[in-house]
């Protein structure tokens, strides 16, 4: 029952602090929708954005949400090296980190996502701030879902996930099989690419 609206800025050289993108204007900010997919970039990506109950269930959201119900945000791919998500929490900028190349006590979320809980009223609008360094392909994916709704999201996440790798593995043992009755160079690749992917 959230809405995101989300922006992006590719950090120029130097180092930049959350109060200085917090003051930049909106227009420094390039929109973006649902994903953003930025391929290889050497700079860190700070990303603006404002989570909200979506207007046309507001009063829905209010009742499902309940006054003591968190927000969680949910960012992928697990791939990402450094996830810095900034709240302003009574006046201060709370960071939380996560990333593939960060040391977590617990996994915060069991499938390929990072996820934050976040700290504000989520009757509000929430403004946040995310700073994401990564040296493999930047693909950010982005979700806010009550906490109470993330154990079934989480588990319909590990049922796509685990469909895809079976259907994967058949494809694999199918073309090894083709393979031993009939040794060509395209069953071959074929092979290669299963085992690839």
């Amino acid at each position: 029952p959230f809405a995101i609206d989300s922006a992006y800025l590719i950090q120029s050289k130097g180092d930049i602090q959350v109060e200085d993108v917090s003051s930049l204007p909106n227009n420094a900010f390039k929109p973006f929708h649902k994903d953003l997919r930025l391929g290889f970039v050497e700079n860190p990506v700070w990303i603006k954005l404002r989570i909200k109950p979506q207007p046309a269930t507001s009063s829905e959201a209010a009742s499902v949400i309940g006054s003591d119900s968190a927000v969680v945000l949910r960012i992928g791919l697990l791939a990402l090296d450094s996830i810095e998500l900034f709240e302003m929490v009574n006046g201060e900028w709370i960071k939380q980190h996560r990333g593939d190349k960060v040391k977590q006590k617990y996994a915060s979320c069991l499938d390929d996502f990072h996820c934050f809980e976040l700290r504000s009223d989520p009757k509000d609008p929430i403004d946040l701030y995310l700073k994401i360094q990564t040296t493999t392909i930047n693909t950010v994916v982005l979700e806010a879902v009550p906490v109470r709704d993330l154990p079934l999201l989480v588990a319909n996440r590990m049922v796509t996930l685990m469909s895809t790798f079976a259907v994967a593995t058949s494809l694999l043992v199918i073309g090894l099989l083709f393979f031993v009755i009939e040794r060509s160079s395209l069953v071959a690749t074929f092979c290669a690419y299963q085992i690839a992917v």
